[in-house]
């Protein structure tokens, strides 16, 4: 039996400074997938003092927050500026 854990979604909320990641468990037994309730876990987005090691760079979590935002708002403007094919008739 084993046991997979997933990252299945994270959201934040700027007005309280935080953010929570849910992760999903499912278990195999006897060819049945269960699936267990999403486990969340918060941190602050605007923390200075806490860091994480990405691709050998330490960032704060403020940082990695202002990262995220600003790629969110440039996938965006791509996508708002990117034409959409007509609607079909």
């Amino acid at each position: 039996m084993a046991v997979e854990t997933t990252l299945a979604r994270i959201q934040t909320d700027p007005p309280t400074g935080t953010a929570t990641a849910f992760f999903e468990s499912r278990t195999v037994v006897a060819g049945v997938t269960l699936v267990s309730p999403w486990v969340g876990v918060s941190w602050s987005i605007v923390d200075d003092e806490q860091s994480v090691e990405v691709g050998g760079i330490t960032l704060s979590y403020y940082q990695v927050s202002q990262a995220v935002t600003a790629i969110a708002n440039q996938a965006k403007a791509l996508a708002d500026a990117t034409p959409q094919p007509p609607e079909p008739e």
